[in-house]
């Protein structure tokens, strides 16, 4: 959950990314919810596949959840 928008952060090809300290935080909230992520960087960190049990198979996936309100 960040208080500011993707693009943001990284606005594409112009690649003036920014670091959420140089940004004013927005009043909105953006989620993302991920089923799942494949693992980051390989054994050698470049140039190769992460190990086999942190990679994902390409196929499509589903998955559903459910946001509730928390009272307090």
């Amino acid at each position: 959950a960040l208080h500011y928008y993707d693009a943001d952060l990284d606005d594409g090809d112009t690649k003036h990314q920014q670091h959420s300290g140089d940004l004013v935080p927005r009043k909105q909230t953006q989620l993302h919810i991920d089923y799942k992520q494949t693992g980051v960087g390989g054994i050698n960190s470049w140039g190769t596949w992460p190990l086999e049990k942190y990679r994902m198979d390409y196929k499509n996936y589903e998955f559903s959840f459910k946001i509730s309100p928390i009272k307090k």
